[in-house]
Parts: C-alpha cells; structure tokens; sequence
C-alpha cells in the first residue's frame, strides 16, 4: 500500500486544522470529489484558533472530517501534489480573477475555469464541483491576518458572495487604461 501524503490545511468553523492527507498518488482536488466518501481522513493532526497558528489547541494522530463542514482545504507546498496524474489528466484552463467572501474569510486569487465557459455564474452552477480550486490565493481571516497560498479549494456550500473578472480581459483593460493615461 502507498504512503503518499500531501500536506494541507482544513478550515472549519473557526478552527484551522494542520495535517497530511493520504493521496495516494490522488489529487486533493479528486479525494475531496469522491462521491464514495462523505468524509476526509487526515493524519498527524494539528488543531489552531487561528490563522497564525500560534497556539496548537490539539495535536492528534489522525482525524475524520466530514466533507461538508470543510470550508476551505489549503495547499501550502508549491509542488503539486500529484505529478504524475497532472501530467496525464492535464487540461487547459481559463483564469478569472476572483474575490469572495467563503465562510467567514475574505478569499482571493485566480479561479480555475474550464475553457468553454462563458458565464462565471453558469460555470458554479453547472461545471465545478462543490470544492473549486483558486490559484495565487490570499485568505483574510476575521482577525485580518493574511495567508498567501499557492493553490487552495472553497467548498461552494461556503460561498456567500463573489466576483470574477476574465484575467486576459482585465490585464488588456488595465493596459489600455496605462497607455491612454500615457
């Protein structure tokens, strides 16, 4: 049996939860999407009050959360979590620039879109799953302390409020705005 693990961080409630998931060679993204399990397994647990992760509330073996009180699973580690199905499952994607209020945090970065979308609205209605990944993504918790991470996933159950702008559109507009005022 593989020990892969991929280390991340689970939000819930007010609770920021430092571990490692067994992938087995899985995406985050694929284990949180498994319609097989309404649970994630994490090990080598650390529980903390807070964005900062100054004081460790608990620290445990091993923990079972269930999939829909996640509210954000953050990805620390720059390197993808799982190479070798990213090479083979690779698809081309269409970034939008996006803000939203997930849960209690202030959420942004880049939203990572199937290429044939053309409504933002219609892509969270009919093409992500309920844990859609941003990329280049800051969190502000309520006690206003930032987290710049480079891949994170929002469970859209948390989603109070959002908006998304076509990344191409905006650096072409903001191009357009830097030449006039030349």
């Amino acid at each position: 049996m593989s020990t892969e693990v991929t280390r991340v961080i689970v939000v819930v409630s007010q609770h920021w939860i430092v571990g490692s998931i067994p992938s087995n060679g899985q995406r985050i993204q694929d284990i949180l999407r498994d319609a097989n399990s309404n649970f994630a397994r994490l090990i080598d647990v650390q529980i903390y009050a807070d964005a900062n992760h100054t004081t460790c509330i608990a620290a445990l073996p091993q923990m079972v959360v269930p999939k829909d009180r996640i509210q954000l699973v953050i990805l620390p580690e720059v390197q993808h979590e799982a190479p070798v199905k990213r090479w083979n499952n690779f698809s081309a994607r269409t970034a939008a620039n996006f803000s939203a209020i997930v849960g209690g945090f202030y959420v942004e970065g880049e939203l990572q879109l199937p290429p044939s979308t053309i409504d933002v609205v219609h892509a969270f209605t009919q093409q992500l799953g309920t844990f859609f990944p941003i990329t280049r993504a800051s969190i502000i918790a309520p006690d206003k302390k930032r987290l710049s991470v480079p891949v994170l996933f929002a469970n859209k159950r948390f989603l109070n409020c959002f908006s998304a702008e076509d990344a191409a559109k905006a650096e072409n507009a903001a191009a357009e705005l830097e030449s006039s005022v030349s």
